[in-house]
């Protein structure tokens, strides 16, 4: 048996080359697919590791409060996670006061001043007794700062007056 090239039996070069390009740019797409969903697992568990930790942050300045109150508190702390793991992870927590002028409007002088009184009074309760907790979870990523937050009202029920 003899090999004998025929010209309707072979593939040319130009097809070849072709269906190489083919699937040279297939597999180009595939593989920046590929990296692009990496980098969004990637992205999704730190997200989801940030928002762990805030909450764990949250649950600690809870505790503390639980012990001191706001005043004995600073309204701003910064740091850093402990475990070498979470090294590239900082934190923020901010206690903001109340901004009691958006649902106890502050009253014109001499406009029933016994209900401005008792206004005034609830409004020193809330601003003493409740605090903004923010905490912040922030990471680098590349040139870019990532960051969680979380963000809740505390009531500290000890500072309220017993009647």
């Amino acid at each position: 048996m003899r090999f004998s090239p025929r010209a309707e039996n072979a593939f040319t070069l130009v097809e070849v080359l072709a269906s190489l390009l083919l699937m040279a740019i297939a597999l180009t797409g595939i593989i920046q697919g590929q990296s692009g969903s990496i980098k969004t697992v990637i992205r999704s568990e730190k997200l989801s590791q940030a928002y762990l930790l805030a909450q764990q942050k949250m649950t600690d300045i809870e505790l503390e409060l639980l012990e001191k109150n706001f005043e004995a508190m600073p309204d701003e702390q910064k740091g850093e996670f402990k475990s070498e793991l979470l090294k590239e992870f900082r934190w923020i927590i901010k206690l903001d006061r109340l901004d009691t002028d958006c649902f106890l409007p502050r009253s014109n002088s001499g406009e029933g001043s016994e209900m401005a009184g008792t206004m005034q009074f609830v409004r020193d309760i809330l601003e003493r007794t409740t605090r903004k907790i923010v905490v912040q979870v922030e990471w680098k990523e590349g040139e870019q700062t990532r960051f969680a937050k979380l963000a809740q009202l505390y009531v500290r029920f000890q500072d309220i007056p017993k009647f």
